[in-house]
């Protein structure tokens, strides 16, 4: 681990800012040990100022600068998961105020009408881009997260969230197969901008891809449990 706390293995991918930080608040809930949450929110923090723009969405990459959604759902699921255990202080105002940003940056490109109502789309700032159900339930989760544990309020949250499951529902078939759910990929090729978009919405969707599964069912236990540990 360098002097500035961020591991040597960071890539600078969103993803990460689920897999680092999953893997970081596990381990303080196991051991208690409140240097794992140091770690993930010190890594987070440097992946806001790296990869975060103005608008409050994310680039996936230092390299590939489209706003895929999935990219940008690693983002919200962990730092939702991260700030249900982190302490007060200037950390969690950092991740917090990064998290809130991102889910207003959210809020006015989610679909609406139509079948698709309540979506989010695979690039989530291109309209001809299908919309996409794997980052759908990870917003969705972001927002009844922080919506039961207060770290924000308003109809215009909770109509997102409430529009959100039932797009994720409509998704869902009787066997509980999420369908519109895009596979694993790499990053986009080095481009214009407009070519990295292209790579993403070329993806073919797909039915019960294990990228859906799990956050439809991180969805559905953050809308049923009764407890809101991360209420300060």
């Amino acid at each position: 681990m360098p002097n500035n706390g961020i591991t040597r293995d960071a890539r600078y991918w969103s993803d990460d800012m689920y897999m680092i930080t999953m893997l970081q608040t596990d381990a303080y809930r196991v051991t208690k040990d409140p240097m794992y949450l140091t770690r993930a929110a010190t890594t987070l923090i440097d992946y806001q100022a790296k990869l975060q723009q103005a608008d409050g969405l994310f680039w996936h990459t230092m390299q590939s600068k489209a706003y895929w959604g999935r990219a940008n759902g690693w983002v919200a699921a962990g730092a939702a998961e991260l700030l249900i255990d982190l302490p007060a202080g200037s950390q969690r105002d950092m991740v917090m105020n990064g998290f809130k940003k991102q889910l207003n940056g959210l809020l006015p490109l989610q679909v609406s009408g139509g079948n698709d109502d309540g979506m989010w789309r695979q690039v989530l700032d291109v309209s001809t881009a299908n919309p996409e159900s794997s980052c759908t339930a990870m917003f969705t989760f972001a927002l009844v997260t922080a919506l039961k544990n207060g770290w924000i309020s308003g109809s215009n949250y909770s109509m997102a969230a409430r529009r959100g499951w039932l797009a994720v529902a409509n998704k869902t078939n009787a066997s509980g197969q999420l369908d519109r759910v895009c596979p694993g990929t790499s990053q986009a090729p080095a481009g214009t901008l407009a070519s990295q978009q292209q790579f993403y919405t070329s993806i073919v969707l797909g039915s019960n891809d294990t990228h859906g599964q799990a956050p439809l069912l991180w969805l559905s236990h953050a809308l049923l449990r009764p407890d809101c540990p991360g209420m300060r």
